[in-house]
This record gives structure tokens, sequence and C-alpha cells, in this order.
């Protein structure tokens, strides 16, 4: 799986692959997440948009997975599914793995900015 940090405006997003292990964890928090109607819209502004996650495993049903604070958005090639995560259990997974690709300044920004705009 791909990961790409929605960040930036005219430059490249830094990205990175998933590592196995990391997948597996991935794919169990997301499981565990509720599904609340949609559709919920994502911010279009300048500055952090979420992440995206590419499926590049064609046997999974999903194309795409964005996440951004507690909003998690699964599109299907047909259907796409709004699912709730309070804790932030997905965002913070996935921040955690990027480290090696992201300065941890920017990391923090982000979960201080979910804090400051009322995120839990």
């Amino acid at each position: 799986m791909k990961i790409e940090m929605r960040l930036f405006s005219g430059r490249r997003n830094p990205s990175w692959h998933l590592a196995p292990e990391d997948v597996l964890d991935f794919q169990a928090a997301v499981r565990k997440l509720v599904r609340v109607s949609g559709p919920l819209e994502l911010p279009e502004h300048l500055g952090y948009c979420g992440m995206a996650i590419s499926n590049e495993d064609q046997s999974q049903p999903w194309a795409e997975i964005v996440v951004y604070h507690e909003l998690v958005v699964v599109r299907f090639r047909n259907r796409v599914d709004y699912l709730s995560d309070d804790d932030r259990i997905v965002e913070n997974l996935l921040l955690e793995t990027a480290r090696d690709h992201v300065k941890d300044g920017v990391i923090e920004s982000i979960r201080v900015d979910s804090e400051a705009t009322g995120a839990s």
C-alpha cells in the first residue's frame, strides 16, 4: 500500500509504502471503525488535507482510502463508505509510519492542528 500525505500545493507530496506488518495493523484498525452516513467532505485548503492510501493489491475490493483526523473515506469501485475514527487510531498509525519520510515537526503540527480544530 502506498501512502501519500496531502500536504503541499505546487510541490511533490511525501509518499511511502507501508511495511507488511503495518499493512496488517492498518487493515485491522479500519475494520473496527463504524460506518456513518455521508457524504462527508474532506478539506480542500492549503496545508495538510489528509493521507491517501492507494491500493496496489488488486485482490482487495477498495481502490483508495483517505484519512483526515476522525474521518476515513473508503472508495470502492462502485460505492464510497464513510467511517468515523473518533480516537484517530488510523491517522496516528499512519503518522507513525511517516517518521522516516516527513519531519517530526510536520507530524506534530498535524496532531496539534487536529486538537485545535476540535478533533479528538
